[in-house]
């Protein structure tokens, strides 16, 4: 599927995730395809709808950006802008959702495996 390919290109390679306005409708524009047939590949091939895909991806690059030594003493607020969110509360939400534990509580758990 020449379609699922580009959408992991975009993701793996671009990093399209740190847009903070990247929206399926921004991706399909990008991709010059179908909004409908693109959120039918996510499903489909990567098992997951648009928003949570994102979200794995920003978390991962936040999980990233918290354990580097360069960048483990930005504020929160940083960590959330540079992973691709523009809203420190929706940061905190799916970074819980995904990680089962806060971006700080993570941050505090992962110095102290240090």
């Amino acid at each position: 599927q020449v379609l699922l390919q580009k959408i992991q290109q975009l993701f793996e390679k671009e990093k399209i995730y740190l847009d903070s306005e990247l929206t399926i409708e921004t991706l399909s524009t990008k991709l010059r395809a179908n909004r409908t047939l693109i959120s039918k590949i996510i499903n489909q091939y990567i098992g997951c709808n648009f928003p949570t895909l994102l979200n794995h991806y920003r978390v991962n690059e936040a999980i990233r950006l918290l354990t580097h030594p360069e960048t483990q003493k930005y504020k929160m607020e940083a960590i959330g802008l540079m992973a691709g969110y523009n809203n420190r509360q929706v940061f905190h939400n799916a970074f819980k959702k995904e990680t089962g534990l806060t971006p700080m509580e993570f941050k505090n758990v992962s110095q102290s495996i240090d």
